[in-house]
């Protein structure tokens, strides 16, 4: 499994092109950026397994997962584990 080493929050501003490589270690299959949407940022993943230095995102994000995807995210000080199916989104 991939790791990415940070030793501070990373902060992720989606109207940057390439911020999300900062936690990422695949490169978008397919953006929006390029077709003058001003405030709504497209990104379609496909990303092995890999841990995430912890980070802060400047905007909100709605995600919808195709496949079963499972993460753990350290919230307030705890681990919390979330399951997601295909069709689930997260806002």
């Amino acid at each position: 499994m991939s790791v990415i080493q940070c030793d501070h929050p990373r902060a992720i501003d989606f109207s940057q092109r390439n911020s999300l490589n900062q936690i990422l270690v695949e490169s978008p299959v397919l953006t929006g950026y390029g077709v003058s949407w001003d405030t709504i940022h497209f990104l379609y993943h496909r990303e092995p397994a890999h841990e995430t230095p912890e980070c802060q995102f400047k905007q909100h994000l709605i995600s919808i997962y195709l496949k079963p995807f499972e993460a753990r995210r350290w919230v307030n000080g705890r681990w919390c584990q979330e399951n997601y199916q295909s069709g689930d989104i997260s806002l």
